[in-house]
């Protein structure tokens, strides 16, 4: 015997080869009924809409690998960090473009009545189109945060380009909307029984985004509130009121939000650099550093908490090997450190960051985090994005093209 008696000549289609049934080498007897039983095999198999989440997670990992990577001092590859932020754009272009084609994202502007009428496998069945929209385009808006928010840290290895950033922080707050907007769908017509109680991607992600327009504010403003921000953390509330894994959400949000209110208080001494933080912002009083996380979350390393943030010090985040600015305050201006206030917020930090570290391990915290404050005043996000007028609209438009910045030296 040789080998050529032993080949095998498998059929290209091998799904339908091993699970179809029909085969055109079937024997002459059976093969009528095998094409009757198998006629219109193809237009009957269901659509595969899961491939899709399963692209969208693997394209969510590829994005959480370079920003692992963007957020060292050296990256492993840095001198192609612009490629590699390119090449995801483009990966997120050809994405958006495929969501837009096969599903329609118009059914988050209607109500959704099919909950009154079925249950059971036939409300799966019923709801499985939308759940799985949903899901797709709130994973699609957390990918373009993650690259975009790597936009938004200083990076040691290069300058912060006054383009890009604005481009990026635009960017974000227009996905994080959204999925605060998607969030308020579910909530109005998913009953609380059936919703999940995870915390997902996007509930951070967004969070952290809108919680900087809380210190959109003039340094006399220490009203550190925005309705926007206040609406996704009641979303997320009444979605995932039993959740034990809320706790983690708030946990790091309150920690941000005080750090952030840290930074905020000691970056108002750097008169002399406002002016030159402008050429960053988006909106009237936008002037601090935002906070996001400096790797793809603020989780990477809870034994050494501020490590996962970016630096949040103007002077810092404007300096340079060739271009050193002096980090004093101006003259004439109160230190931060002689107020009182910034004792009790690195006790809040302090006591959050422990409160973390037990939950990160998976220890249940025995004291609980106070309440956050949610709304105390409305503040019109939109209305002062529009009083800007040198941001144009065409930018918010396109989630993918910034401006090109310097390779890295």
């Amino acid at each position: 015997m040789e080998d050529k008696d032993m080949a095998v000549n498998l059929p290209s289609g091998d799904f339908l080869w091993r699970y179809g049934g029909y085969v055109p080498e079937y024997d002459p007897e059976t093969i009528d009924s095998s094409i009757e039983a198998n006629d219109g095999f193809k237009d009957n198999i269901p659509p595969d809409r899961f491939c899709d989440i399963i692209r969208l997670y693997t394209l969510f990992r590829k994005i959480c690998v370079f920003l692992n990577d963007r957020g060292l001092k050296h990256p492993s590859h840095e001198i192609f960090i612009d490629y590699k932020f390119d090449f995801l754009a483009s990966k997120l272009s050809n994405m958006d473009e495929y969501l837009g084609n096969k599903y329609d994202k118009t059914i988050f502007s209607k109500p959704l009545k099919i909950f009154e009428s079925k249950t059971g496998i036939d409300l799966v069945r019923a709801t499985e189109y939308s759940s799985i929209s949903y899901i797709a385009f709130q994973m699609y808006n957390c990918c373009v945060i993650f690259l975009h928010q790597s936009e938004l840290s200083k990076h040691a290895y290069v300058d912060a380009d006054p383009r890009r950033v604005k481009s990026s922080k635009m960017i974000c707050l227009k996905k994080a909307i959204e999925i605060t907007r998607l969030t308020n769908w579910k909530i109005s017509n998913v009953p609380i029984t059936l919703r999940s109680s995870s915390v997902t991607p996007w509930k951070m992600c967004g969070a952290v985004i809108l919680l900087n327009l809380c210190f959109f504010k003039d340094y006399n403003d220490f009203d550190f509130t925005n309705r926007i921000y206040d609406d996704l953390l009641q979303g997320s509330l009444k979605s995932s009121e039993h959740a034990y894994t809320l706790e983690n959400l708030f946990s790091i949000l309150k920690i941000s939000h005080s750090i952030k209110r840290t930074a905020f208080l000691k970056n108002k001494n750097y008169v002399d650099l406002h002016e030159i933080m402008a050429e960053f912002s988006v909106a009237p009083n936008d002037i601090d550093p935002w906070i996001v996380p400096r790797y793809s979350t603020f989780f990477k390393f809870p034994c050494c908490l501020k490590s996962n943030y970016n630096t949040l010090d103007i002077s810092e985040y404007l300096h340079s090997n060739g271009n050193k600015r002096d980090k004093s305050p101006s003259r004439g201006t109160k230190n931060f450190s002689d107020s009182d206030n910034e004792s009790d917020d690195l006790e809040n930090i302090e006591f959050l960051s422990l409160q973390f570290s037990d939950i990160s391990i998976g220890q249940k915290s025995h004291e609980k985090v106070s309440p956050i404050r949610l709304r105390d005043r409305e503040f019109d996000f939109e209305g002062s994005l529009e009083n800007r007028s040198s941001m144009s609209t065409s930018t918010l438009g396109s989630e993918n093209h910034i401006p090109k910045k310097s390779k890295c030296s």
